[in-house]
């Protein structure tokens, strides 16, 4: 149960029902706070709940909110009510400020960066359905019944912040009971009190109220905007007039019953709030409507909008009131059927234009449904302004489309419609395409009023003046007889598209942006790839933005480190601008710094690179004015400066643009800048870049600009920084220095001092071996017996542990001196060890393969035991320990005689005390028993001697399935455990844990004084693992690839397979001496798939160890990738700055794969050669493998064999709910059954009931979807002691008297997903992935049936069924309904 510490009271029954569940259903670990407030920034923001995780804080926010809640963009649109915006949008501001409280209240302790905070949504409604198609708020949204597992889930933690945060939790509580106040009941605003609380944004807060004086009968909306009244007057004003302009254009006109009603407007006591209130209409978003089929209008209904619109469109008018945003969320559809509009934030009432808020609102308007003319300019805003926002929101709900995809193409297309709204929904009325055709004109003069509008829609749809065309007049209706080409939609071009004779479009480059989007094209004159930018916002200001950027680039030479500008022309047929440049495949540096992929060394070389091209800008009087990380491009020869749009030539006097993050605190925006001032911009600009990239963070904390006469941090203050040279912190602190004096003046200057740094990191001082590990077998300690030269001990360790060693296998069995100091805690040592020593239990029984630790864990209970002054007596196989007055007594090995004493006897013995069929008395026994033992044996043992056993034979046999503890037994089934999990509490997994410790420095100490420590595979795969960058990004991926094997579900893994791997990737199966004799002999083959990335699975040669085994099924060198493989054939390695810098080791591995590469055969005959297509292959593969382990972007993830393997992994680790998979599933098996096209049968599963070879016709059953679920297979979800993940899904199928159940591991989800493209499975895949498919529809074929479906072609159905009374009848299926 968790402890709740109550600030305030709860305002409503649902806040109540939250904090109760949450209080029974989280942990002891959990604090909850609730009903509260905070003081920020001159903000009072209130909190519900917050829940203080062992890993996490989360805000809550409870909504009682019943029913489907549907989300469209930054709205909720809950069913029956009207739209709100989403609460994340305010909680997530009050989650960064709680952020800062926490930081804030011991300054100077960086370990509380780590701690994150998240906003949540639960809902307590037991109804409550949350759809999220677009996924923005989904991840943070959560039922009440749900709640618990979504606070317990630790998955959700970004990478960097600590998901052990509970030695943190009375600094929390403290800082939070330090600012937080009692929210004392419902809020009251003037007469309204609160019901509850809806959403909001940054500027208010919005809340469903009630009159007090009248009581609860009627509702009504209330919007609290925030004010800051300590403006001068004239921002107050503009503040006021923006706030108040609801209220001012809807009380400006008498109401209308199609236009929502205004019920008051007032500010607070202390003017630093106002309070609009509003109708709180029942009813629905016309958005809803269009989006969700199942809500789809009827043709009359849309019909009545319509004129609904144009009715409240005409009051508008009368009124001289301009909606300015009127949209499908704006446009409420009541119960009875008629229109409410609403949304006039944004309105400009009465006529007077000199009290405007244009300016205020122009990234606020809705682009999709705004008339060309108000594009960028709200001001120009006039009545036919809304009768074109109309005229599309009409177009889309007749039809369900939208008629121009983006303001681009409006505009391109002059607002001529390609698709008549008749081609795509025949039955409307003749005439209607040019009645609304004329609504859409693009001059604003040809528009017409609301009233003619009204008239002749009233017209179009008279049956009896059918012959009667719309007066659409003659201009409009000339422009609709005769559209203009439809313009292709150029923000979504498909590939081999031509833009023109020259350049044909490869892929798209990104997302687009605010002012264009970008393609690789193919330049088929030269052929070569292209980088082409198409301009797409207004046309006259496009032209002007693609002239100032294309001639600040003509002015600059060719330099390698900026972009280099190739053309610029416009595509024919009256297309839009573009511009050409080089082609840079590489990866924005913003995005290599929120990933940590850069060493500090790589930011030097980073700095040079830029520095270097600034000052070939400067020279050639161009200065950037935006210099930040996404405007820079990692490439695999450098940094390029990229993004000219803000750019400034010196003589031209213009101020440029750019970051105000990056721009100098001492810059005065608004002087006239000095070419010295533009210089000064990009250098200081730089030098934040610069900080970032070496630090992964802001050089000031908690502020989101360079604050004025503030010195940043010296970055040796970060712990795994404190190496860096000061020559590159001098540089670093005087680039961004808070005044123009103290900066460099030029960018030659920087560059100078930028080339006498002589490396990021202080050189290393040589390194005394400070461990002397053991030297024999056994694992005793030297006796101060020196370490030969070029000789490591531990190496021979390691091959000891490596299970098919020529060595010895001493390491495999129990703890000698150096196992236990690469032995790593485990749940059994973290949970059940203090569980044991504190008489929880009675009987400990620990099951599970050989190589589990088993043995392991009772030594370190001795151990523990020991330091606690148990008195301990060794036997031949166990121990008795005497600790405070209670015993405890251990057997290593339960499966094996003991002198002459059969097992059968030992057991029985063993047990003794656990006989007969009642076990109330065990929980109470002053004695402990423990056993290790082997599943199969104790399973055997106790069905041989059930009458005996009764009671433990029954806990046993849950123990075992479930892990969870009875009755003072704890059965810890180690079959269970999961060596790629994220345990709660510990960093990272225990492959994970393992690698980094077997890998420790303290081990290899010795290597660094050996001949070939620059060299050596060994010591160059400890020193990847080291590195303070790179490294957890192996790690990271090579625990992919041991993820993929569990999920496959053919070998538990245990900590004696995965010893034995890991220590067989670090130094394969050879020691010192054997390893500098490979290097003597010069055999490059054998080293070469010593280094790790060849390694991991063993090398090139099978292994008969079988976790190696199962690896190498997953190489990643043998998924297609043939572009990759090209490029990785025809260029040689060499220094490639999109792969990892690893600051510690040499280069060797990159030596030897080039001089392979050197030698690989070729022939250019173009005669096939089998020895020559195997050193390829053989070349590639291991290129291949070194790419995926070291690439700095997420393009390894695209390399693993198992494409599905992703999708799987985020259901598996709680990232994403099984429901997600269902249906993909589903449509997988139905494509396996032969049916192309699975959605004409609904959301159905359809078996075919028997295959006949050459058979016309085929016969299917048919499965209802809402009888199939989908759920985790996680056997051990209630085990305390072991570290558990589910090996895959379990598919169900339940109709009330059949059940059947598919486990769907990694194999089977890859196939049906395989299914469903098409795929047909050889015989073998039958006979092996396939065969549980095959079981699972053998038994959904047991169950009895009256019906089935017949097809000859798949696409065409016919239903046969039986009725009680014998006959048959057949019925054409329709699509989607059989």
């Amino acid at each position: 149960m968790a402890t709740v510490i109550p600030i305030g009271e709860p305002v409503n029954e649902a806040e109540r029902q939250a904090i109760a569940y949450l209080r029974d259903h989280l942990p002891s670990t959990y604090l909850i706070l609730h009903n509260f407030e905070i003081l920020r920034d001159g903000e009072a923001f209130e909190i519900d709940v917050a829940v203080i995780a062992p890993h996490a804080v989360y805000l809550v926010d409870v909504k009682g909110t019943r029913g489907l809640i549907d989300v469209y963009g930054p709205k909720w649109y809950p069913q029956g009510r009207q739209p709100f915006s989403s609460p994340l949008a305010k909680l997530r501001g009050h989650a960064r400020a709680v952020k800062g409280i926490i930081t804030s209240s011991q300054p100077g302790r960086r370990d509380l960066e780590d701690i994150y905070v998240d906003a949540a949504i639960v809902l307590t409604a037991p109804d409550a359905a949350f759809v999220d198609q677009g996924g923005r708020d989904a991840p943070n949204v959560t039922t009440l019944k749900k709640a618990p597992a979504f606070f317990q889930n630790s998955t959700r933690i970004p990478p960097g912040r600590s998901k052990n945060i509970a030695v943190h939790h009375a600094l929390i509580i403290k800082a939070l009971q330090g600012v937080a106040k009692a929210r004392s009941g419902p809020p009251h605003f003037g007469n309204w009190q609160v019901l509850e609380k809806l959403g909001g944004t940054d500027s208010y807060v919005e809340y469903r109220a009630f009159n007090s004086i009248v009581g609860q009968r009627a509702t009504a909306l209330v919007r609290a905007y925030q004010a800051d009244p300590y403006k001068v007057p004239e921002e107050r004003e503009k503040q006021r007039l923006l706030i108040s302009t609801a209220y001012r254009a809807l009380s400006s006109m008498p109401g209308h019953p199609s236009i929502v009603g205004i019920r008051e407007f007032f500010t607070s006591e202390g003017e630093d709030k106002y309070f609009l209130v509003t109708e709180d209409v029942p009813g629905q978003a016309l958005r809803v409507h269009i989006e969700k089929p199942m809500m789809a209008l009827t043709l009359d209904q849309k019909i009545t909008i319509a004129g609904d619109l144009l009715n409240a469109l005409g009051h508008l008018q009368k009124h001289n009131v301009v909606h300015r945003n009127i949209s499908p969320s704006n446009i409420l559809v009541g119960t009875d059927g008629r229109v409410r509009l609403a949304g006039f934030d944004y309105a400009r009432p009465g006529t007077d234009n000199s009290r405007t808020i244009a300016q205020e609102i122009v990234d606020d308007l809705e682009p999709k449904y705004m008339a060309p003319e108000i594009h960028g300019e709200p001001g120009a805003a006039t009545p036919a302004s809304d009768m074109f926002s109309v005229g599309l929101v009409l177009y889309e709900l007749f039809t369900g489309e939208r008629p121009f995809k983006t303001h681009a193409e409006l505009f391109q297309q002059k607002a001529i419609f390609a698709q008549k709204p008749s081609a795509l929904r025949p039955e409307l009325a003749k005439g209607f395409d040019a009645w609304l055709q004329k609504l859409c004109t693009f001059e604003p003069g040809d528009r017409p009023t609301p009233a003619w509008a009204l008239t002749e829609l009233k017209v179009l749809l008279d049956p009896n003046d059918e012959s009667t065309p719309a007066a659409a007049g003659p201009d409009s209706a000339s422009a609709a007889s005769q559209p203009a080409a439809p313009q292709p939609d150029y923000s979504n071009l498909l590939s081999q598209t031509q833009l023109t004779p020259k350049y044909v479009v490869e892929k798209r480059l990104g997302k687009p942006g605010a002012f264009g989007v970008v393609y690789k094209v193919i330049d088929t004159l030269g052929d070569v790839s292209r980088a082409l930018k198409i301009v797409l916002r207004d046309r006259v200001s496009t032209v002007d933005r693609l002239k100032k950027e294309y001639r600040t680039l003509l002015r600059i030479a060719d330099h390698p480190n900026v972009v280099k500008v190739i053309d610029a022309d416009f595509i024919p047929g009256n297309g839009p601008p573009f511009i050409v440049f080089e082609y840079i495949d590489g990866i924005d540096v913003g995005e290599m710094i929120e990933g940590n992929l850069f060493a500090p060394e790589d930011a030097l070389d980073m700095a040079r690179q830029v520095v270097s091209g600034l000052v070939h800008l400067h020279e050639s009087g161009v200065f950037h004015c935006d210099i930040k990380p996404r405007n820079l491009l990692w490439t695999e020869r450098g940094a390029k400066i990229i993004d000219f749009n803000v750019a400034v030539f010196g003589a031209s006097g213009e101020r440029g643009g750019g970051s105000r993050r990056y721009l100098p605190p001492d810059l005065d925006i608004e002087a006239v800048p000095t070419p010295g001032d533009l210089a000064d911009r990009d250098l200081f600009a730089l030098g934040v870049t610069l900080y970032e990239t070496v630090t992964g963070q802001y050089p000031w904390d908690n502020a989101q600009v360079p604050p004025p006469g503030r010195t940043a941090p010296d970055p040796r203050e970060q712990s795994n920084l404190s190496n860096l040279a000061p020559e590159l912190v001098d540089v670093m602190l005087k680039a961004i220095a808070p005044t123009r004096a103290e900066r460099f003046a030029s960018a030659v200057e920087l560059n100078g001092a930028l080339a006498s740094v002589p490396a990021a990191r202080r050189a290393p001082q040589p390194v005394t071996p400070a461990w002397t590990p053991p030297t024999d077998e056994s694992g005793a300690p030297s006796s101060g017996t020196p370490i030969p030269p070029n000789t490591n001990p531990y190496v021979r360790h390691l091959l000891t542990v490596y299970s098919q060693s020529k060595w010895s296998n001493a390491g495999t069995r129990g703890l000698d001196a150096i196992s236990e100091q690469t032995y790593v805690e485990t749940a059994l040592d973290r949970d059940l060890l203090p569980s044991v020593l504190s008489g929880e239990f009675a009987l400990v029984i620990i099951s599970g393969n050989a190589g589990d630790g088993k043995t392991a864990f009772l030594q370190m209970l001795e151990r523990a035991a020991k330091d606690e002054q148990a008195l301990v007596q060794h036997s031949l196989n166990g121990a008795r320990l005497d600790l405070r007055g209670r015993t405890f007594l251990s057997n290593y090995d339960g499966s094996q005689d003991e002198g002459d004493q059969k097992n059968d006897d030992v057991l029985r013995a063993f047990l003794e005390p656990f006989k007969g069929g009642d076990s109330t008395a065990w929980v109470s026994s002053k004695e402990t028993r423990l056993i290790a033992i082997n599943e199969g044996r104790l399973v055997d043992f106790l069905d041989a001697h059930r009458a005996d056993f009764e009671a433990l034979a029954g806990i046993v046999k849950e123990g075992l399935r479930t892990g969870e503890p009875a009755n003072g037994v704890a059965v810890v089934n180690l079959n269970l455990r999961s060596v790629v999990v994220d345990s709660q509490g510990f960093e990272g997994s225990i492959l994970e844990r393992l690698i980094r410790r077997m890998a420790h420095e303290k081990f290899w100490e010795p290597c660094h004084g050996c001949d070939l420590k620059d060299r050596c595979y060994a010591f160059h795969n400890a020193l990847t693992i080291q590195d303070d960058i790179a490294g957890k990004h192996v790690v990271e991926r090579l625990k992919s690839l041991y993820s993929i094997t569990h999920l496959r579900g053919l070998l538990h893994i245990t900590l004696r397979d995965l010893r034995s791997a890991l220590a067989f990737m670090l130094v394969g199966g050879r020691d010192c001496d054997e390893i500098h004799e490979l290097y003597r002999t010069g055999q490059r083959n054998e080293i070469v798939q010593g280094f790790y990335f060849n390694s991991w699975k063993g090398g090139d040669k099978p292994s008969a160890d079988r976790l190696l085994k199962l690896l190498s099924e997953v190489d990643v060198a043998e998924a297609d990738d043939p572009r990759l493989d090209r490029a990785l054939d025809f260029v040689s390695p060499t220094e490639d700055r999109t792969l990892f810098r690893f600051e510690q080791r040499g280069n060797y591995e990159r030596e030897i794969l080039r001089s392979l590469y050197d030698e690989l055969p070729r022939d250019v005959s173009g005669k096939p050669s089998p020895h020559r297509a195997e050193a390829h292959r053989r070349f590639i593969a291991m290129a291949r493998r070194r790419a995926f382990f070291e690439r700095r972007d997420a393009g390894w993830r695209s390399m693993l064999p198992y494409k599905t393997a992703d999708d799987l992994l985020t259901v598996v680790r709680g990232e994403r709910k099984p429901e997600w998979l269902l249906e993909p599933l589903l449509v997988g098996i139905n494509r396996g059954e032969g049916l192309t096209q699975p959605e004409r049968i609904g959301n159905k599963l359809a078996l075919e009931v028997r295959r006949v070879e050459g058979g016309s016709v085929r016969s299917y059953r048919l499965y209802p979807r809402e009888r199939f679920s989908i759920t985790l297979a996680d056997q051990a979800s209630r085990s305390r002691f072991v570290e558990h993940m589910p090996t895959g899904l379990v598919l169900r199928y339940d109709d009330g008297g059949l059940e059947a159940d598919l486990l769907v591991s990694l194999d089977v989800y890859e196939m049906l997903q395989r299914l469903n493209e098409g795929y047909r499975p050889s015989i073998e895949e039958e006979q092996g992935y396939c065969l549980s498919l095959a079981v699972f529809k053998n038994l959904l074929g047991s169950a009895p049936y009256q019906e089935v479906l017949l097809s000859t072609s798949g696409h065409d159905f016919y239903r046969v069924a039986r009725h009680v009374d014998g006959r048959l009848e057949m019925t054409r299926a329709r699509e989607g309904g059989v």
